[in-house]
């Protein structure tokens, strides 16, 4: 929800989050999930994310939105690769 509320706060409309799992980041356990977005002009926004909280209650968070048409799945590979070499230092 926080994700979410975060995204809509930044303009997007009909914000959507789904496809909650569990995915590493680093050395935390930590959860991944897909976002759905719109922009008030109507451009369907996808979006990867991986967040994770640090035991001294940090929250970490790696976001990718890009619009759905093109940008995202001409994008997907790279991102993958991010998030899964993402790090907690």
């Amino acid at each position: 929800e926080f994700v979410a509320d975060s995204v809509a706060a930044l303009g997007y409309f009909r914000v959507e989050t789904r496809d909650l799992r569990p995915q590493k980041f680093g050395s935390l356990d930590g959860l991944r999930f897909e976002v759905d977005a719109q922009t008030q002009e109507g451009l369907n926004i996808d979006g990867a994310v991986l967040a994770a909280m640090s035991k001294d209650g940090v929250l970490h968070l790696v976001m990718f939105l890009a619009p759905e048409e093109h940008y995202f799945s001409a994008s997907s590979q790279s991102v993958e690769k991010i998030l899964a070499s993402a790090q907690v230092r």
